[in-house]
């Protein structure tokens, strides 16, 4: 069978995301599993990881949610920087993917809605 798309979430897959730490600090929290809990129970993470909002919606979203003294550019900027590293295996397995998979196209997405909107380009 021929491989026509590869498609998976990278944050916490194939690289660490560091910025809760800096996040619990923005709410006042500094407990790791409430943060995530609360990162994770935001409306807009949810509409941004699937697909149904843009980056500038997001950020304005996540400020408004928890009340951020932050502008919509200074969050995007701390958001970007989450991503400390790659994962122990990651490499590997990336490399193992782009092996079986050459000549196929690679596209970097903000959640499903534009995963999907690709796929559908390319009749897949």
């Amino acid at each position: 069978m021929k491989t026509e798309a590869v498609l998976f979430d990278i944050g916490g897959v194939l690289v660490e995301l560091t910025g809760l730490a800096e996040f619990g600090a923005m709410i006042g929290e500094t407990d790791r599993e409430v943060i995530l809990q609360r990162w994770m129970d935001c409306p807009w993470v949810q509409r941004h990881e699937s697909g149904a909002c843009g980056s500038d919606e997001f950020a304005g979203g996540v400020i408004e949610y928890f009340a951020l003294d932050i502008t919509r550019e200074q969050f995007l900027a701390h958001f970007g920087q989450w991503i400390s590293r790659m994962l122990p295996g990651a490499e590997a397995l990336l490399r193992g993917i782009a092996a079986r998979a050459a000549g196929l196209d690679a596209y970097h997405v903000n959640g499903p809605g534009e995963a999907r909107a690709i796929l559908a380009d390319r009749g897949l």
